[in-house]
């Protein structure tokens, strides 16, 4: 890994390894949290590079926040829903 760049395959291995955290669903390109920064690629690029923009690092911070507490309140709520069916 550069500094400034890392290839779509290797973040794809980060990705499968759990050592990079995508923002979205498994399989689509987008926004990956790695060693502490956000990184992302665009349509017609081939490698992942830094955000560098404060906006977008907060924006993409909150967005993952919000992604995170959502799953956490769906599992809460699967686990509640199979005590019951039992």
């Amino acid at each position: 890994m550069a500094d400034n760049h890392i290839s779509i395959a290797e973040m794809a291995r980060y990705i499968t390894d759990r050592t990079a955290r995508p923002l979205l669903p498994e399989g689509v390109p987008g926004p990956v949290h790695y060693h502490q920064r956000w990184w992302a690629v665009s349509t017609e690029a081939t490698e992942y590079k830094p955000v560098t923009d404060p906006a977008t690092i907060a924006m993409l911070t909150r967005h993952a926040s919000v992604l995170a507490g959502s799953a956490t309140r769906l599992a809460a709520a699967a686990a509640t829903d199979a005590v019951r069916e039992r």
